[in-house]
C-alpha cells in the first residue's frame, strides 16, 4: 500500500531564492498537483504579473486547453487554442480519424513583444505527422488558424534570443547512424512569415545511453544557454535531463548531474510516480519553479492521467537545480517539508482520519471552500456548463449538441451513428475529467429512443477499449431499465472486476420524469445508481430513492489495464438510433421532431470530490449509492428538492420540460 500521506501543505517561496541568492517572498501554500486530471505535458509561459499554461488534449476537442493563475498555484481555463475542426482539415489533420491517445501531443506557449504563441505536434498511430502553429494577441484568443511548419517529430518549442530570433526546436527519430535512438534539432523561425528558415543543425542525442530524449525546451541564464529535456519514456522511467551550449546550434554538453529530477529510484510506494517533462518560468520577484508531469498512482494503477505539479527551482553555478534539497516533487507526507527558508525531514505521520488505509488525499481548494478533515476535497458541488469548456468531445465537436436552457447549464445530445468503442468518429459523449480518485457526479436527465435497443446515461470512459456506461433505455414492452454496458463488460463480470445485477426496472411513467443517474468512485470501484424524481406533490417528495446497478473495479479502467495516454473522463452519451436527414439539419431554436433519433437531454451535471457524509462512516471506503447503512442520511435531500422544483418548472426550465418527447 502506498505510504500514508500527511495533509501539511508545502510552502513555496520558502524554498526557492532570488537571483541574488535571497529568500524569496512567501506565497500562498502549494497542494500538489496544482492542475489534477488528465493534463499533461504541461508548458508555461509568464506575462507581466500573469502566467498561461497549455497541456496536451490528445483526440479530445475542442483542443489545447489554455489555462490563467495569477499565483502558479491556482489555475483557471480561459481558452482552447484549436475550437474549429474545419481548419484544421485545411492544414491535412483529420482528428475524426484518431485514436484517442493521438491527436494534439506536447505543446509549448510562449510569449513575444505582444504574441502568443502555441507550436504543437500532431499524432497518428503513435508517431508525429505535422507540426503547426497557433498566434493570438490575447491569450483567451481568438486563436489563429493553423499554421503548418516544414518540420517532423514531436514536441515542439519555441525560443526568443535576445536579438529577437526565434528558434524551433523539436524531437525525432535519430538521423545519425549509430546515435539515439532519438535527437534533437533545432531551426529558426521567421516570425514575419511563420516559416522556418536556414539551415537545420542536430543538437542532442540525450544524457542517457538507449534513451529516447523528448520534450526540449531553451532557456538562457547569463550568458548560457540550457536545454532541458525528456528521457527514458512516460512511464517509471521519465526523467528531466540537460545540457549546456553557448549558441543554441551547439555544440551542446550533457549536464553530467542528469537526471536533474526523476522518481525512477523513490520506489513504487512514492505517491507520485513517472515525473518528468519540465518546463520553466521566473516570477516577477526573479524566483524560477518548474511544471512538470506526474501520475499518483494506488496498488500500481491510477485512473486520473498525468496531472500537473509545480517544483521549485534553483540556480547553481552548474544550472538550474529542480527541487533543492529534495531532489524529489513535494507533496504533503513525502518525508519533506518547508520552514524557516530551509527543507526539514519530516516524521512519518498515519493518515488522516477519514483519508483511508489507501492513504490518498484528494487536492484541497483554496478560496474558503470547506474541506471535509483535510482527504475529502472539496465538499461543495460543482456544477460545470455542459456546452462550456469544461466538457470536451472525442475526436472533433459533437453534431447538433446545443445548450438545453437559457442559463446554459443543460445540453441536449442525440446520437451520432458513432459509439464508444469505435477507434475513430465522433460519439455523442461529453467527457468531463476526474480529477479525485474519491468522487462523485450525478447527471439529471430525461431520454427518448427512437427504437429498441437506444440507451443514454453516464460515461466513464477512458478508451475504446476500457470505459462503462450506466444507460437507460426501452425495451420492446415499453419498460424503462437502467443496467451497465461498456468495452469488455462480460470479460469483467467473469474476472470478478465488475459486478452487475440483472436490470434494475424502473416504474411505469418513468420516461415522463427527470432520472438520476451517479456514479461514486473510491480506491476499489466505481460504483452507479439510479433515481427517479418524485412526482411533485406526491408523498415521496423530498429525497431521492437510489438503486444500485453495478459496481466496477478501478483497476478495470486505469490506464495500466487501458494503455494509451489519457485518463478517465465521464459525461452524458447517447447511442442508438440516427436521424435519417442528419443532425446538423435540426433546427437549434427547437428540439428534434419525435422519432428523429436517440435523444438525451441533460438538465444538469455535477461533481465533487468525496461522497459527503457517507464517507465518515468507514474511513477509506465510500459505501455504494442505495447501499449505505439504514442510519446514513439520504444522498443529497437539498439537491433532491432543488431538482424537483426544476420538473415544475424552476431554474429557467419551461413547466412540464422533464418529460420526454
Amino acid at each position: 500500500m502506498p505510504t500514508p500521506i500527511t495533509p501539511a501543505p508545502i510552502t513555496p517561496g520558502l524554498v526557492p531564492t532570488t537571483s541574488s541568492g535571497s529568500v524569496a517572498p512567501q506565497v500562498p501554500p502549494v497542494t500538489n498537483p496544482v492542475l489534477a486530471g488528465c493534463h499533461p505535458d504541461p508548458s508555461v509561459c509568464r506575462v507581466g504579473e500573469d502566467y498561461y499554461l497549455v497541456c496536451s488534449s490528445f483526440s479530445y476537442f475542442p483542443a489545447l486547453p489554455i489555462f490563467h493563475s495569477s499565483d502558479l498555484l491556482e489555475w483557471t481555463p480561459i481558452a482552447h487554442v484549436v475550437t474549429d475542426a474545419r481548419a484544421l482539415a485545411g492544414v491535412g489533420v483529420e482528428l475524426s480519424k484518431s485514436e484517442c491517445s493521438d491527436g494534439f501531443w506536447a505543446p509549448t506557449i510562449r510569449h513575444h513583444e505582444g504574441v502568443f504563441y502555441v507550436v504543437v505536434a500532431t499524432a497518428r498511430e503513435r508517431r508525429g505527422e505535422t507540426t503547426l502553429l497557433f498566434t493570438a494577441t490575447d491569450a483567451r484568443g481568438p486563436w489563429s488558424a493553423p499554421v503548418r511548419l516544414d518540420a517532423d517529430g514531436i514536441d515542439p518549442s519555441l525560443f526568443f534570443d535576445d536579438d529577437g530570433t526565434c528558434w524551433f526546436h523539436a524531437a525525432r527519430d535519430a538521423t545519425v547512424p549509430g546515435a539515439g535512438p532519438g535527437e534533437l534539432y533545432v531551426r529558426r523561425l521567421d516570425l514575419e512569415t511563420l516559416q522556418l528558415v536556414g539551415p537545420e543543425t542536430i543538437m542532442w542525442h540525450g544524457a542517457q545511453a538507449g534513451a529516447w530524449v523528448e520534450a526540449p525546451h531553451l532557456y538562457k541564464r547569463e550568458g548560457r544557454y540550457v536545454l532541458l529535456a525528456a528521457e527514458g519514456g512516460t512511464g517509471a522511467l521519465h526523467s528531466v535531463t540537460a545540457a549546456t551550449a553557448s549558441h543554441p546550434a551547439g555544440p551542446w554538453r550533457t549536464d553530467p548531474r542528469s537526471p536533474l529530477l526523476t522518481h525512477r529510484h523513490l520506489g513504487a510506494q512514492h505517491p507520485v510516480q513517472n515525473v518528468g517533462h519540465a518546463d520553466l518560468v521566473d516570477t516577477p520577484e526573479g524566483e524560477t519553479w518548474a511544471v512538470v508531469l506526474g501520475i499518483r498512482p494506488i496498488d500500481g494503477v491510477h485512473t486520473l492521467g498525468r496531472e500537473v505539479f509545480l517544483v521549485p527551482v534553483q540556480w547553481s553555478s552548474d544550472g538550474p537545480v529542480l527541487a533543492p534539497g529534495a531532489g524529489q516533487v513535494l507533496v504533503p507526507g513525502a518525508g519533506l517539508s518547508a520552514r524557516g527558508g530551509e527543507l526539514i525531514a519530516t516524521a512519518s505521520a498515519s493518515a488522516p482520519v477519514g483519508a483511508g488505509r489507501d492513504g490518498v488525499v484528494d487536492r484541497a481548494v483554496s478560496g474558503g471552500t470547506a474541506v471535509d478533515g483535510g482527504a475529502w476535497g472539496r465538499t461543495a458541488w460543482e456544477e460545470p456548463v455542459l456546452t462550456g469548456s469544461a466538457f470536451a468531445a472525442l475526436r472533433g465537436p459533437v453534431p447538433g449538441v446545443r445548450a438545453l436552457t437559457p442559463d446554459g447549464a443543460g445540453a441536449v445530445l442525440a446520437a451520432t451513428g458513432t459509439a464508444l468503442d469505435s477507434p475513430t468518429g465522433t460519439p455523442a459523449f461529453l467527457g468531463y475529467k476526474q480529477r479525485d480518485v474519491r468522487f462523485r457526479a450525478e447527471m439529471r436527465f430525461t431520454f427518448a429512443p427512437a427504437a429498441a435497443g437506444d440507451v443514454g446515461g453516464l460515461a466513464v470512459f477512458n478508451t475504446p477499449e476500457a470505459f462503462v456506461c450506466a444507460v437507460v433505455g426501452v425495451d420492446r414492452s415499453g419498460t424503462v431499465y437502467a443496467e451497465l454496458t461498456g468495452a469488455a463488460l462480460s470479460g469483467l463480470l467473469d474476472s470478478g472486476e465488475c459486478a452487475s445485477p440483472p436490470r434494475q426496472l424502473l416504474p411505469v411513467g418513468a420516461h415522463g420524469r427527470w432520472i438520476v443517474l451517479a456514479v461514486t468512485g473510491d480506491v476499489h470501484a466505481y460504483s452507479f445508481s439510479v433515481a427517479l424524481e418524485p412526482v411533485p406533490g406526491s408523498v415521496q417528495q423530498g429525497a431521492l430513492r437510489w438503486h444500485p446497478i453495478g459496481r466496477v473495479a478501478r483497476r478495470a479502467l486505469s490506464t495500466e489495464a487501458a494503455g494509451g495516454f489519457v485518463g478517465v473522463h465521464l459525461g452524458p452519451y447517447v447511442s442508438g438510433s440516427v436521424p435519417p436527414a442528419g443532425i446538423a439539419s435540426w433546427p437549434r431554436s427547437a428540439d428534434p421532431v419525435e422519432g428523429a433519433g436517440a435523444v438525451l437531454r441533460v438538465r444538469s451535471f455535477r461533481y465533487r470530490s468525496g461522497a459527503g457524509e457517507q464517507a465518515r462512516a468507514v474511513p477509506g471506503v465510500i459505501p455504494p449509492p442505495g447501499l449505505a447503512p439504514a442510519s446514513a442520511p439520504a444522498p443529497d435531500r437539498e439537491a433532491a428538492s432543488g431538482a424537483a422544483a426544476a420538473v415544475r418548472g424552476g431554474a429557467g426550465e419551461p413547466a412540464g420540460a422533464g418529460a420526454a418527447p
